[in-house]
């Protein structure tokens, strides 16, 4: 809760500096900043911004399946045993078990 109360303190103090901002370029008749970036507008960068992290998400996970060591069936598998034996008598006794293989 006290996250949400601060990056709500946050988000209204970044409003006023902008209108501070907006103030102070208004009085020394700065006019306002371009709506474009590199001949783009920001609609646009935005947009190519997520297709490219969008993009990079499916390659990573097409990679992850490719490279992956074991199916997904064998991997649950291994996953629920490993919880299983998580949830016995290592778990009480304060020691973990070896996940690496």
């Amino acid at each position: 809760m006290d996250t949400i109360r601060t990056g709500i303190r946050v988000l209204q103090t970044l409003q006023t500096a902008r209108a501070v901002w907006d103030g102070v370029r208004s009085v020394l008749g700065i006019e306002e900043e371009p709506h474009y970036v590199l001949g783009r507008t920001r609609a646009e960068r935005n947009l190519t911004i997520v297709a490219l992290v969008g993009g990079g998400m499916v390659a990573g996970a097409g990679l992850a399946l490719l490279f992956a060591p074991t199916s997904g069936r064998e991997l649950r598998a291994r996953l629920a045993e490993r919880a299983r034996e998580r949830r016995g008598g290592d778990a009480q006794r304060g020691r973990h078990s070896d996940w690496s293989g």
